[in-house]
């Protein structure tokens, strides 16, 4: 019997011993991810909750689909002033070609 108790208080003080091991090891692991996810000095505020890189991906293609309508937007516009600049010279000229036949015809 006395060795049967002594056998377990062996298995206990071994088990306590790896579990201590375990522990210290998933603490190490712990810190490490910890480290790893502080978000950098530079990190804006919009992207500090991002945990997955899923996630961080889907921020970026929605942030470059807004950079891609912006610049969409902006094409147009530049198309539509170019098309309202060439109708403004079409009737500039129409009038300046107006006046030069209402000046010979004076004269």
């Amino acid at each position: 019997m006395h060795e049967a108790l002594g056998k377990a208080r062996k298995d206990l003080e071994d088990q306590e011993g790896r579990h201590a091991e375990e522990k210290k090891n998933l603490e190490e692991e712990l810190s490490k991810l910890q480290s790893v996810m502080t978000p950098a000095e530079s990190e804006p505020d919009s992207v500090r909750g991002l945990t997955t890189r899923a996630a961080l991906v889907e921020r970026i293609q929605r942030l470059g689909e807004g950079v891609f309508k912006a610049a969409q937007y902006s094409w147009e516009n530049a198309l539509v002033q170019m098309e309202a600049d060439e109708e403004e010279e079409d009737e500039q000229e129409e009038e300046d070609n107006g006046e030069e036949g209402h000046g010979e015809s004076d004269g």
